[in-house]
């Protein structure tokens, strides 16, 4: 059957349209990836402190009795100092059986009791008086010291924005140097960080506490890192 000539050209530019589109790419997206980094500091203001008394007796009722009367006289010591009854927790009791070898032989030396005390300082200028007013309540351990900072969300929060205003401007210093401009954000890549604890003293404060003789406490800036990705769509002008 013969076909007419305008048959022949449609189909000619079906073809045409047809291959065009099959071999046709889309074009790469460009993009820039940056990673912003904020800190912030903050001096430390506050102190957690964790302190423990332990004895060993004979009875384990007098041994418990012991421990119970330490962290009483501690907490009284405390409540002197201006220490509020809500910044102090002391729940945990351990009572155990006591052992010493000789030779090989299994001894039973007493019963071993222990008590933990847990003091939230809001005042870290008073914690010198407060390890000697609990140590001479009859506190025979000190664990821990933990400082913290009363202003630990508002340098959290500045870290934040340094972080994402340092990606900004690490992606436009990026697109100006190689010609291009910043278009919209692709994606965002953020794990939030935790405090941690700097050691600021300087030589010169550390040698003045020397001088002064014991007690001196010279304390740590509370750190604060944040991080987050960002990638960002690149136009460039033609």
């Amino acid at each position: 059957m013969k076909r007419p000539a305008s048959y022949f050209g449609i189909l000619a530019v079906s073809l045409f349209l047809f291959t065009a589109g099959v071999s046709a790419e889309p074009s790469p997206q460009r993009t820039v990836t940056t990673t912003g980094e904020g800190l912030a500091t903050a001096p430390a203001d506050m102190a957690t402190i964790q302190l423990q008394t332990s004895t060993v007796n004979k009875s384990a009722s007098a041994a418990k009795q012991t421990v119970d009367q330490h962290i009483n006289n501690a907490i009284q010591a405390l409540n002197k100092l201006g220490i509020d009854r809500n910044d102090l927790v002391a729940s945990t009791l351990r009572l155990t059986p006591d052992y010493q070898y000789n030779n090989r032989e299994q001894i039973f030396s007493g019963y071993q009791a222990s008590r933990d005390l847990s003091v939230t300082l809001k005042n870290l200028g008073a914690l010198d008086k407060v390890l000697e007013a609990a140590t001479a309540a009859g506190i025979n351990n000190i664990l821990t010291i933990s400082l913290q900072t009363s202003k630990e969300k508002a340098i959290q929060e500045q870290a934040f924005q340094l972080a994402i205003a340092d990606s900004k401007k690490k992606a436009g210093i990026l697109a100006r140097a190689y010609g291009a401009e910043l278009g919209n954000i692709h994606t965002i890549n953020y794990h939030n960080s935790s405090p941690i604890f700097v050691q600021e003293s300087s030589p010169m404060m550390a040698k003045a506490s020397m001088d002064q003789g014991g007690g001196q406490y010279l304390h740590d800036k509370i750190r604060v890192q944040d991080q987050v990705q960002v990638v960002f769509e690149l136009i460039i002008p033609h």
